[in-house]
């Protein structure tokens, strides 16, 4: 459901920048010799309005909201809801981290 709400329906609004982060940054030209960088992983548990909100910082989320003049975040919130129940849910995210030395 968040996979297709981020593709589908905010997926044309997300910046061109975004291409980097989905891809783990693996491509950007930077001035330093490459590290080889831990592999780090966000770990928390939400409920459903939690989160919405986490949703709600999405630069695609609020470029949708300001050139449609509606809260894109309607569409979800009763589907996520019903789908995700009344408990908290383990959330697991990747951190990406690019690092190198001058």
């Amino acid at each position: 459901m968040l996979e297709d709400f981020s593709r589908d329906v905010v997926g044309p609004y997300w910046p061109r920048e975004r291409r980097q982060v989905d891809e783990g940054y693996c491509n950007p030209m930077l001035p330093f010799s490459p590290l080889d960088a831990p592999a780090f992983e966000m770990r928390t548990h939400w409920d459903a309005a939690a989160m919405l909100a986490y949703l709600d910082t999405w630069s695609a989320v609020r470029r949708y909201r300001a050139r449609a003049r509606r809260n894109v975040l309607a569409l979800l919130a009763a589907p996520l809801a019903t789908a995700w129940g009344d408990a908290p849910r383990p959330v697991r995210g990747r951190l990406s981290i690019k690092a190198g030395r001058a």
